[in-house]
């Protein structure tokens, strides 16, 4: 069975490489990863099996797609990285960064992709806890805002997703009354205990 993990970690808007660096305002809501993930169908087929974490540098433009795709830092395998950015380019789409006025602005951010091909899936017996910690911005209409991640223990659970991704398409809100948002502290955990039987 092949796994995949993505990580996610929001940054100050910056150039990369040779790119003119993107100065993000003070007062700006980043962007929300909406839809798109990656499976074990996204391996590279053909290679040479290698295994390693990509981190890409990606701008998400106003409307929501990614406009530029840059490596951060290598997996040390060019197949893994170019097939990232690949994904990122064709299939990821976030809720694009805005201003206090709500006016749409492009943004740059990082994201880590962990590719490897483990072995059997891990027992029962073995398995350890998780949690995550969000911050969440809730808006009157109940649905997530934005969404930052506090704190981040493995393994998370979802190969291909993340915290932010999992509490942005499944975790809207009943709507409330005025004219601000709501900023919420949101933790979800496995634990794993032995009972009597």
């Amino acid at each position: 069975m092949r796994t995949l993990e993505l990580a996610l970690i929001l940054v100050a808007a910056q150039g990369q490489g040779e790119s003119e660096p993107l100065r993000a305002p003070t007062n700006v809501n980043p962007p929300v990863l909406v839809s798109g993930s990656i499976g074990p169908d996204d391996y590279p087929k053909g290679s040479d099996r290698p295994s390693g974490t990509t981190k890409v540098s990606v701008e998400v433009g106003t409307d929501g797609t990614v406009t530029d795709c840059q490596i951060a830092s290598t997996s040390g395998s060019k197949i893994l990285d170019d097939k990232t950015c690949s994904i990122f380019k064709e299939r990821m789409r976030y809720k694009p960064a805005t201003m206090m006025d709500g006016k749409s602005i492009p943004y740059r951010i990082e994201h880590n992709v962990g590719w490897s091909l483990p072995g059997p899936p891990e027992p029962l017996a073995t398995m350890k806890p998780f949690w995550n910690e969000l911050e969440l911005i809730i808006s009157p209409d109940g649905k997530v805002k934005s969404c930052k991640v506090i704190k981040d223990q493995k393994p998370y659970p979802h190969p291909g997703s993340t915290p932010c991704l999992w509490a942005t398409q499944s975790g809207d809100f009943k709507p409330f009354e005025g004219p601000s948002n709501r900023k919420l502290h949101f933790r979800f955990s496995l634990e794993v205990e032995d009972v009597a039987r």
